[in-house]
């Protein structure tokens, strides 16, 4: 989880769901990886397909999914 306040941070997201607490509110979504920003107030999630699980697309999603995993690769090479 992303706690209150805390230090800014920019992180790669992986193919995930992802708990969205609000106002003791909670929303879960899928996210097709992506790319995961903090500044210790608000977080925000760039990322190609993202939302309710019975809501996608699954091969949308899926397409989205293989793109991220491509690039990762790429990346780590």
């Amino acid at each position: 989880g992303v706690l209150p306040r805390r230090a800014p941070i920019i992180t790669c997201l992986a193919v995930s769901k992802v708990k969205i607490v609000s106002d003791g509110d909670v929303e879960e979504i899928e996210v097709a990886g992506g790319i995961l920003s903090c500044d210790g107030r608000e977080v925000v999630i760039l990322t190609e397909e993202a939302g309710k699980k019975e809501d996608l697309d699954p091969h949308r999603f899926m397409r989205a999914k293989e793109r991220v995993e491509r690039l990762s690769q790429k990346v780590k090479k």
